[in-house]
């Protein structure tokens, strides 16, 4: 069975798909963060209060047919038929991953025999303030997203076969995985097993090369993973040639006269919060949006 999951990792990153599923033991190896697993607590956290928006639905329902795989976030059915709801932890719709997720549970659900009335992808409203009792209809935007998912239905289901036919060969894919082509903040979950003679740091860690998609194709083509490969003629942003000649050189570069500048600025007693350590989605205090 081809899961909506394993569909959405196989387009991120297909060599990682298929070693998730005939070589967990490599896929699963690395135990999770504790940044990590706080993603997935905050997911489960969004899921259950976006439950309490769409009371009357039916929650994780399990749909299998032709050989593919959906669980469906909420479905509400009505006399025009069945609503499909996807729940997101996002303040946005990631158009990379999330139209694609709603479209392979819309055409599963479809071959399963449902008549869909609408797709509809249900995250958080970037521009709510909490003043009080959390307002669960003004923390959740809902977008019906129908049309879009019907225009995309055919190219999703294409994919969905590829995919299919990729997950099931026994024999292992050769080669690098398609992550050498991205940054190292992007790479997959067993990117050092199908890329063994890439440096744990080299081109891949350059800052925002993975925005450079040019620089980063031209080097990989080249062959070129270490700091010391990179051709001298190759454009690079201040940041970056800071970055490498502080590596090969061995030493720090401090602006001591911007640091003293910086500190005659502030007033004391500083107070410190880390926020990016704690992302809540759900605002925990008045005045606080999601995230």
């Amino acid at each position: 069975m081809l899961s909506k999951t394993n569909y959405i990792i196989w387009r991120d990153c297909k060599k990682n798909a298929w070693l998730k599923i005939h070589k967990p033991d490599i896929y699963y190896a690395s135990e999770l963060s504790a940044f990590e697993k706080q993603i997935i607590e905050t997911g489960n956290e969004v899921d259950l209060l976006a439950r309490e928006v769409i009371p009357t639905g039916e929650y994780q329902k399990k749909f299998e047919h032709d050989g593919y795989l959906a669980i469906t976030d909420i479905l509400k059915e009505s006399d025009d038929g069945f609503h499909i709801y996807e729940v997101k932890a996002t303040n946005e719709i990631d158009k990379k991953t999330h139209l694609h997720d709603l479209t392979f549970q819309y055409v599963v659900l479809k071959r399963a025999g449902l008549k869909i009335a609408s797709a509809n992808l249900i995250h958080l409203n970037p521009k709510y303030v909490r003043d009080g009792e959390i307002e669960l209809t003004k923390l959740f935007v809902i977008e019906n997203l129908t049309e879009k998912v019907e225009e995309m239905a055919e190219e999703v289901m294409a994919e969905m076969q590829l995919a299919k036919n990729y997950l099931e060969s026994e024999k292992e894919p050769y080669g690098p995985c398609d992550c050498l082509y991205k940054g190292r903040s992007a790479h997959c979950t067993t990117f050092d097993y199908s890329n063994p003679d890439i440096p744990k740091y080299g081109v891949h860690d350059l800052t925002r090369i993975g925005t450079s998609k040019r620089k980063l194709t031209e080097l990989v083509d080249g062959h070129k993973f270490n700091f010391e490969d990179i051709p001298e003629e190759l454009e690079l942003s201040d940041a970056q040639k800071n970055q490498i000649w502080t590596y090969l050189h061995d030493r720090e570069i401090i602006s001591r006269a911007d640091i003293e500048d910086e500190l005659e600025n502030l007033v004391f007693p500083l107070y410190f919060l880390d926020y990016e350590t704690f992302p809540a989605a759900i605002p925990r205090f008045d005045g606080f949006s999601p995230y």
